[in-house]
């Protein structure tokens, strides 16, 4: 019988250990989950420093899986969708939200197609997934439109050909 030396025990106990602590530190949203089109699952940072931690402080949402459908979020963008659309940072975090909901749905880690979708489908989404009115969901649909077009190269994707809303007569 072949015996484990004592700093292979140690390695993988501290490797286990890490593991556990990593996924400690996100809380699975389920309100979150009932709002997307399709399954994902949906973890939360439980704090700022774990999410910087996590992905770093410039990253707003990450696809963990697309085998498993699993994304995952900082507590700022959790905080805005939690608070609904009354919120004044709601807005950014539905499109977060979206962005990387399509990630997975797509099975895309084409930042342009996914932020285009994303942006094309957020008034339906709003009305449908959060209940809010068209009247609500307007404005929040153009600040995202503007965050797209002003957005880096890479996010822009297809449907940046069109310097305008491709909806907007409709």
């Amino acid at each position: 019988m072949r015996t484990m030396k004592p700093l292979t025990v140690i390695l993988v106990v501290a490797f286990a250990l890490g593991l556990a602590s990593s996924a400690s530190a996100f809380t699975r949203f389920r309100e979150l989950e009932a709002r997307l089109p399709t399954p994902a699952i949906v973890y939360c940072a439980d704090s700022d420093q774990e999410w910087i931690d996590y992905a770093g402080e410039d990253v707003e949402g990450i696809v963990a899986s697309f085998t498993q459908p699993e994304i995952r979020f900082p507590p700022t963008i959790c905080r805005a969708l939690a608070a609904g659309p009354s919120d004044v940072a709601f807005g950014r975090a539905a499109q977060v939200l979206y962005h990387e909901w399509a990630h997975v749905a797509f099975e895309s880690s084409d930042e342009g197609f996914v932020d285009c979708i994303a942006v094309i489908e957020m008034r339906y989404l709003l009305r449908h997934y959060w209940q809010v009115s068209a009247r609500v969901a307007q404005p929040l649909y153009v600040q995202a439109w503007s965050r797209h077009v002003a957005s880096p190269p890479q996010y822009q994707g297809t449907c940046s050909f069109e310097q305008r809303d491709p909806l907007g007569a409709y």
